[in-house]
């Protein structure tokens, strides 16, 4: 059986007896600041003390995450160099044309970190107080209504597609060129609907500025417990940004199966766990195998909404 790309399950090979030896870096495909640089952030701290050694963030965000993931791609195999991929790794391939690396070929899953639920938010100006009411109106008022996203092909836009396509709905995407450049617009009222993590919208929603309808994740989250997943309106709707960890192909088992461990504690330690989740960050902590199996259905979902709302690759 082969993982997402790399070496057979049940392979092995030998590596370094002492792992760090010297600072490890992970490259991550987003500015500072944002929910996955400072939940990266968090973790590296931790797995810093744990390793004994510097655990580097080294942010290379652009064009989707592809200059990330060329710059992991083409390090060595030797484990100090691994790559925080996230949803636009399984979105890509339908929306490029060309990469600079085959996502599956030049990378093995290590671990899915965790989930970051969006929240769907509407300016007030929009009269429906639920997802019920949001689909009729949007029904009634076909192309009429604008949703905003940090880019094309990121989960803000994706998820979008995903509802039009699942509720029978025509909302016409707006990308822009970053999270904020969308909030500021839904808030004045320039578009009508946008879909973000609850962290940067939380001030707006607490000041009546926006509504929030519903989460993206498949069932509620604890961070906002009253508000209802769409799913609960749309059945098997999920749009949830991810965060994982993928090592460069050729990478032996023994170094990825270290990766995970060290990972896995750090996610579980108690202290971490909460800070993460006042990020808005739901930890995962799965395996290798599971991640990968996790890659597989997520690019096969993706590259079929790509596909149904016709967006072009680039």
């Amino acid at each position: 059986m082969l993982l997402m790309g790399g070496w057979p399950a049940g392979a092995a090979r030998a590596a370094s007896p002492a792992f760090p030896t010297k600072p490890v870096t992970i490259i991550v495909p987003a500015p500072p600041g944002g929910t996955a640089d400072i939940s990266m952030r968090i973790i590296a701290h931790k797995l810093s003390e744990n390793l004994a050694q510097s655990v580097v963030v080294d942010n290379r965000p652009g064009a989707g995450g592809v200059i990330a993931s060329q710059a992991v791609a083409q390090a060595a195999p030797d484990g100090y160099t691994v790559l925080m991929n996230y949803t636009s790794q399984a979105i890509n391939p339908a929306l490029y044309k060309k990469m600079p690396y085959d996502s599956v070929k030049d990378f093995l899953p290590v671990i899915l970190l965790g989930r970051t639920p969006l929240v769907l938010v509407v300016h007030p100006s929009v009269p429906a107080k639920t997802m019920s009411e949001f689909i009729a109106y949007a029904k009634a008022n076909p192309g009429k209504l604008n949703y905003g996203s940090a880019a094309i092909g990121g989960a803000s836009h994706l998820g979008g597609e995903l509802l039009n396509e699942m509720a029978g709905i025509d909302i016409v995407h707006i990308p822009y060129k970053g999270g904020a450049a969308a909030a500021a617009d839904l808030l004045s009222g320039q578009i009508q609907m946008g879909l973000d993590s609850l962290l940067p919208l939380q001030p707006h929603l607490k000041a009546g500025k926006i509504r929030a309808l519903g989460v993206t994740s498949a069932k509620r989250t604890a961070m906002v417990p009253d508000l209802p997943a769409i799913a609960e309106t749309l059945p098997n709707f999920e749009a949830t940004a991810w965060f994982g960890i993928m090592a460069p192909a050729g990478t032996s088992r023994e170094l990825v199966a270290r990766w995970n461990a060290e990972l896995v504690k750090v996610l579980h330690n108690p202290e971490i766990k909460d800070k993460l989740t006042k990020q808005g960050f739901e930890v995962a902590a799965n395996s290798p195998e599971e991640y990968s199996a996790f890659l597989r259905a997520e690019t096969d979902k993706w590259a079929k909404v790509v596909k149904k709302a016709g967006i072009k690759p680039q």
